[in-house]
């Protein structure tokens, strides 16, 4: 294991030990589909699940303390990048979406061509960054960005719903875009902003290694 500082999206920032593969988790990948809508009980269960896989982690670096460190220099909730990680992976670092998305922040490495696709894959806390740091850009964007990007969607009642998410918070607009903001997205998830906040309300609860 090794100290180091991964250089992503803009600046450096300092996370804890990290490891190419990580002992106790599954490796190989596995198929993850996030698009239906879970009831209140499925929704505490993927939050459980999410806290049992982050803490296979935990026996050869701080996971915890990365989501929190790395979160908070980049000005996010940790508890809300916990929310957006049990939509996307439920902390299953080799979940693979049916667009190729990897990693536990689900990241497709085509779309962002300056990061390395084979540390997005086996290393979590590459991917972690990666993704915290995707998310800040998106929720960087001026309005004027978000509203063009919406405005390219063609069906009425999507972009209606899409175009809600500016006047809400920042997050959820910044949500909107790191699933897909287009409508021209067969893979995106329509529901996205409302999962994660739903999980968040179950994380906003939930006492954690970092509270």
């Amino acid at each position: 294991n090794t100290v180091g500082r991964n250089e992503l999206i803009g600046k450096s920032v300092s996370v804890g030990y990290c490891q190419e593969r990580i002992p106790g988790v599954a490796e190989g990948f596995t198929i993850f589909n996030t698009l239906n809508f879970p009831t209140d009980e499925e929704a505490k269960r993927r939050v459980e699940t999410t806290i049992k896989n982050l803490n296979l982690y935990s026996v050869s670096f701080n996971i915890w303390g990365a989501i929190e460190s790395i979160s908070k220099a980049n000005g996010i909730d940790p508890k809300l990048i916990l929310a957006l990680i049990t939509t996307e992976s439920q902390g299953i670092q080799s979940s693979k979406s049916p667009a190729d998305a990897v990693g536990i922040m689900q990241i497709v490495p085509n779309e962002y061509p300056t990061l390395n696709p084979s540390r997005l894959r086996d290393n979590v806390l590459y991917n972690l960054e990666a993704g915290i740091k995707i998310l800040k850009s998106k929720e960087e964007l001026s309005d004027n960005t978000y509203i063009e990007t919406i405005n390219a969607c063609k069906e009425s009642q999507r972009k209606a719903k899409y175009m809600k998410y500016i006047t809400s918070n920042k997050w959820d607009s910044a949500l909107r875009l790191y699933n897909g903001g287009g409508c021209n997205c067969p893979d995106c998830d329509d529901d996205f902003v409302e999962k994660v906040n739903k999980y968040y309300k179950i994380w906003e609860t939930t006492v954690l290694p970092f509270a």
